[in-house]
């Protein structure tokens, strides 16, 4: 068994410029995968400088932490939850980062970005996530791969209220300032991150995905991409080009890990 992952950012069909940003990393040792998007805010170089600066933060913290450790996968089915200590401080660091540089750049003062990781290994994965990045979870069924399950639940002033039982989903596109973000990278000196331990098998899918794309791709459009007898990473390329044949108007961003 393995797990890859490939990802890839496109400006969309409207905006000047990107201020998205994805990677991921392989500790093949042990046969984990690492995945990072986030989502930039903040005007177009401030919101760039942040999610590049966080995104580069959970890698390198993350990178270093195994590797110093010698890091080798325990025998216990690939069970990841000493790793969830990692993964957090990777998204602190990411955070204090991001806080260093507003101080150094001040015309920046503003940027913040969303944030969503997951490592994987052959049998769980590990989610963590502040924003409205979105990780998803496609598994094989009987008769084909099951639509998305929506693995985190989005930092918004809608979500709250939907979950606070203010509003119906009837009513969400209709509130002031839904997509305003309850939790990011950035506003405060530390981050209150959710996080998510599921299991996956062979056949499983994570896709890590910024607002710009599940804004405009269907749950069902997604599997078709995923589903595709094709390499991961032209998977990727279908699930981009789907959401700029749907008139992406934002930056549109997708990570996907593949268990095999």
């Amino acid at each position: 068994m393995r797990v890859q992952a490939f990802g890839v950012s496109n400006i969309g069909c409207v905006r000047t410029e990107n201020q998205d940003c994805v990677a991921s990393w392989s500790h093949l040792d042990s046969n984990i995968e690492l995945g990072v998007l986030a989502d930039g805010m903040g005007g177009y170089a401030g919101g760039e400088m942040a999610s590049r600066l966080a995104v580069d933060s959970v890698v390198e913290v993350v990178r270093e932490r195994l590797l110093e450790a010698d890091y080798v996968m325990p025998s216990r089915k690939g069970h990841l939850q000493h790793l969830l200590p990692i993964l957090m401080d990777a998204g602190q660091e990411a955070n204090r980062t991001i806080r260093r540089a507003q101080l150094d750049y001040p015309e920046f003062a503003d940027m913040g970005t969303t944030l969503v990781a997951a490592i994987v290994s052959p049998h769980q994965a590990l989610i963590m996530h502040a924003g409205d990045s979105r990780c998803y979870k496609i598994s094989r069924g009987a008769n084909g791969p099951h639509l998305p399950e929506q693995i985190t639940r989005d930092d918004t002033v809608v979500q709250a209220m939907l979950d606070q039982g203010l509003i119906e989903v009837s009513d969400a596109e209709r509130v002031p300032y839904r997509n305003m973000l309850t939790r990011a990278l950035g506003p405060q000196d530390a981050v209150e991150f959710s996080s998510h331990a599921i299991p996956v098998m062979p056949g499983d899918f994570l896709l890590l995905c910024s607002d710009g794309f599940y804004n405009v791709v269907s749950t069902r459009e997604m599997v078709d991409c995923i589903q595709a007898n094709a390499p991961l990473d032209e998977k990727v390329d279908r699930l981009i080009e789907t959401s700029i044949q749907n008139k992406a108007t934002d930056n549109t961003s997708v990570v996907l890990m593949q268990v095999s």
